[in-house]
């Protein structure tokens, strides 16, 4: 059964996810109360229940936030997750490449690779001031790791930088030091991980989404296929 979050939810709302319950953020063409009606009408495993998250609300309460003000600092998009939110806003900045590496299922840390133009963008602008766009802050690492690579690749004396960070949800747990962080929602659980994923990765058409999909499908919901074929129907709501 899903569960509706209030709409539109307030920045930096705090949201309790009860034992059980899994994170969606549907970030897909597809309507919202469409989504929600399809992960109702199916059987899941045990008491599992999924609270459906709006990229389009989260994404327009970041959009009214980011005053002209912050338009002159440099603007950081890490890995996909920050490119919807990039393109619905009209950002211009610059993307970063991440990857994770794990030992064994687990993730051990985060890789950056961060372009030479940035370095040369942060130098030159007239605000010393970076910020981040994410969709989900975990753990805070990427973060970090790329606050580190800019500011190591700078020239010497570095530049005095103020960092901040904008996303759609921060995990409670996520602790990262002299940098301010705004987020529509922060979720977190009484004990243990909050299991959090978005539609699109889950409905991707690359080998990643089909490994997803199929992993999720067995995890969660008494009969997988039932998943696979819902899905396949909620594409004739776009």
């Amino acid at each position: 059964m899903g569960v509706q979050l209030p709409s539109p939810a307030p920045m930096s709302n705090e949201l309790i996810v009860p034992e059980g319950t899994n994170l969606i953020i549907n970030d897909t063409p597809y309507p919202d109360d469409s989504v929600r009606s399809l992960f109702d009408d199916l059987t899941p495993v045990a008491k599992v229940k999924w609270l459906i998250l709006s990229a389009t609300e989260m994404t327009r309460e970041l959009g009214a936030i980011l005053t002209p003000a912050l338009l002159g600092a440099t603007f950081l998009f890490p890995g996909e997750g920050s490119q919807y939110i990039k393109s619905r806003l009209n950002l211009e900045g610059y993307n970063i490449i991440t990857s994770r590496r794990f030992i064994g299922n687990r993730p051990s840390s985060v890789e950056v690779q961060v372009p030479p133009p940035v370095i040369e963008a942060v130098e030159n602008s007239p605000t010393p001031s970076v910020t981040i766009i994410d969709d989900v802050i975990a753990t805070g690492e990427t973060v970090e790791s790329i606050r580190r690579e800019v500011e190591w690749d700078m020239r010497y004396p570095p530049r005095v930088l103020t960092w901040s960070v904008y996303c759609w949800l921060k995990q409670w747990s996520a602790k990262m030091p002299d940098i301010e962080v705004v987020s529509c929602i922060v979720y977190k659980r009484k004990s243990g991980r909050v299991p959090l994923n978005s539609l699109s990765t889950i409905m991707s058409t690359t080998n990643k989404g089909a490994i997803v999909r199929s992993s999720y499908a067995q995890r969660y919901f008494a009969d997988p296929t039932e998943f696979i074929i819902a899905l396949k129907q909620l594409e004739t709501y776009a």
